[in-house]
């Protein structure tokens, strides 16, 4: 009678991890398109359910990457046309953003922790970011005109 009790207590549990996993994909699914589908609506695609791009007009560079498999982290990204600066955000899991940005200076690219003033979290890239202060503004206008519908 115990081993039979055992038998379906362990049958009860490995239903339970089984559905719990089932319903944490199906949320997770419902989330990803619900979150990403509309910054990917003026893009074409350049790796189904993985990347969506464009080159506009004007040269600048506009990528979505979706989040991997149970991930909550994808991004958007916006370049220079001669790809020396880009502005990355990373969309919150409901909402609001973190920044960062990709600067190429001397041959070398330096990866830099943005706030949403667009200041440098890291005192020692603050001269870098204050270079080019202007441009990364842009990049943000850029994303902002691309982007902001898919917001609400």
């Amino acid at each position: 009678m115990k081993a039979e009790l055992k038998n379906k207590m362990w049958l009860f549990v490995m239903i339970g991890i089984v559905l719990a996993f089932i319903l944490y994909n199906l949320f997770w699914l419902c989330w990803r398109n619900i979150r990403y589908n509309g910054y990917t609506k003026n893009l074409k695609t350049f790796r189904e359910h993985y990347s969506y791009v464009l080159t506009a007009d004007d040269g600048y560079l506009f990528n979505v990457k979706l989040p991997d498999y149970l991930s909550f982290t994808g991004n958007l990204c916006v370049a220079t046309p001669d790809d020396k600066i880009a502005l990355i955000i990373w969309p919150n899991v409901f909402k609001d953003y973190h920044y960062g940005v990709q600067v190429e200076k001397d041959g070398e690219v330096y990866s830099i922790e943005v706030n949403e003033k667009l200041e440098s979290k890291k005192t020692e890239y603050n001269d870098l970011i204050d270079e080019n202060k202007n441009t990364i503004q842009l990049l943000r206008e850029k994303a902002a005109d691309m982007w902001e519908a898919s917001e609400r």
